[in-house]
């Protein structure tokens, strides 16, 4: 990946990773949810919670390659699982785990 490239994709997932570390802020089930709970578009303002990759969505709209390019780099973190939104919405998973899997992708990608 060119620098100026991995920038923008370490970018990305640093803001994805801020947008989800508040109470509330992770979802499942819906790539984000407004204050209700309803299922709304990850880019709307109303949007107050996101799943992993309507998180990534959110972060990155300016850039489709540059989204797909930090989607990349998480999907490269969880071998056994080869799309974020499946990871991500296993009954299972905790936000804490979500964290963790963000921090992984951007320490590999610094």
């Amino acid at each position: 990946m060119k620098k100026q490239r991995a920038t923008r994709v370490l970018r990305i997932l640093k803001a994805a990773r801020k947008l989800l570390e508040p109470r509330g802020a992770w979802t499942q089930g819906s790539a984000a949810r407004n204050l209700y709970g309803e299922r709304v578009d990850p880019l709307l303002s109303a949007s107050e919670s996101w799943c992993l990759y309507g998180a990534i969505e959110k972060a990155g709209s300016k850039s489709v390659l540059d989204r797909r390019n930090a989607l990349q780099a998480i999907e490269n973190e969880i071998p056994h699982e080869r799309h974020i939104t499946y990871w991500n919405d296993r009954p299972s998973r905790r936000k804490g785990q979500v964290l963790k899997l963000l921090d992984k992708a951007i320490e590999a990608a610094s």
